[in-house]
């Protein structure tokens, strides 16, 4: 299960990784005239990623992803859930 807001704390590079995603992310719901900056969009968006969470759990349960492969992907989904932490708030 992948929580919907994990608290670790990451180095300076790391750090500047996550607002790279984080800025991926805003500019796919921008193109939808969106933003994750607004909280309630932001919580939709942990709770959807955090679900993919389970779905890749799910998959790995049943033999259709490898560990190498679940790992991979929760790391991508475990990103996705922390993008909105990395953006300004709305002004």
């Amino acid at each position: 299960m992948i929580e919907l807001r994990p608290g670790v704390s990451r180095p300076a590079a790391a750090q500047s990784a996550d607002h790279q995603v984080a800025a991926f992310w805003e500019s796919i719901f921008a193109q939808q005239g969106q933003t994750l900056r607004n909280p309630a969009t932001a919580e939709a968006h942990r709770i959807t990623a955090a679900t993919f969470g389970l779905l890749i759990d799910g998959a790995l349960a049943q033999g259709v992803l490898t560990e190498e492969q679940a790992a991979y992907l929760s790391g991508l989904a475990v990103e996705a859930v922390r993008a909105p932490d990395f953006l300004p708030p709305c002004p």
